[in-house]
């Protein structure tokens, strides 16, 4: 463990970390007593940001945004970009994230992920099994909650989709005036929301992980961990 952590904090080193997606922080305990320059959280509540922030036991800057739609440019060159309890897999596109952050000059990218073995459908089954709970509905259908959507108006469905290897949450309507509702509130067509993806979770093999970085002209330069969970360090492509 200790080596691993060195191994980790060598691949930081001095630069500024950006913790993307830093929920609660108790699984930032790596960065603790801190290295760089600076340690910035990133996240959308503003909540979880002060919950973290105890968590580690420093102070640190913080930035209350969703880093998916953000501009990375007001990020420093060298930058240390951190992802962990698989956030990576919970962006809709993985491959222009990765291109935001090729786009930070000499940046560098540590991911928390889990793996399947082979992708299959013994190991699909019980991940399914896994989201289709209520505690899990409670939490990802908040946002529309939020807009007055209630989930007696539809229903949640829970499916794997392999051609991305994603665990996808949809709200489905089945109420037609509690669609027209919120059609009209976001001024699109019903039809645009009448299936909404609520969250969606990267399952993949540690294989095709690479060919996604690959894909995204990246590349993995160590990972250590248990098998199935794993700490990435993801750096540009040479070559790029």
């Amino acid at each position: 463990m200790e080596a691993n952590q060195e191994k980790l904090r060598a691949f930081i080193g001095q630069r500024p970390v950006v913790v993307l997606g830093c929920g609660n922080g108790r699984k930032l305990a790596f960065l603790a007593p801190p290295r760089s320059k600076s340690i910035t959280l990133v996240d959308l509540s503003e909540r979880l940001i002060r919950e973290a922030e105890r968590n580690l036991g420093f102070k640190v800057k913080a930035m209350n945004a969703d880093f998916e739609s953000m501009d990375f440019s007001v990020f420093d060159p060298g930058t240390a970009f951190v992802m962990l309890g698989g956030t990576l897999g919970n962006l809709g596109d993985i491959r222009s994230f990765l291109g935001k952050i090729r786009e930070v000059p000499s940046s560098r990218l540590v991911l928390g992920l889990e793996f399947l073995e082979k992708n299959g459908p013994d190991e699909i089954s019980p991940i399914l099994r896994e989201y289709d709970n209520e505690t899990g509905f409670g939490f990802v259908f908040g946002p529309l909650a939020s807009l007055g959507v209630r989930r007696q108006d539809g229903e949640i469905q829970v499916s794997f989709n392999r051609s991305e290897s994603r665990v996808e949450e949809h709200f489905v309507f089945s109420d037609a005036r509690a669609l027209e509702r919120l059609a009209n509130l976001a001024g699109v067509e019903a039809d645009k929301v009448r299936r909404m993806l609520l969250s969606s979770s990267l399952k993949t093999t540690f294989p095709e992980f690479c060919a996604i970085l690959e894909s995204g002209k990246m590349e993995l330069v160590d990972s250590f961990g248990k098998r199935a969970s794993r700490i990435c360090l993801v750096e540009r492509s040479p070559n790029q």
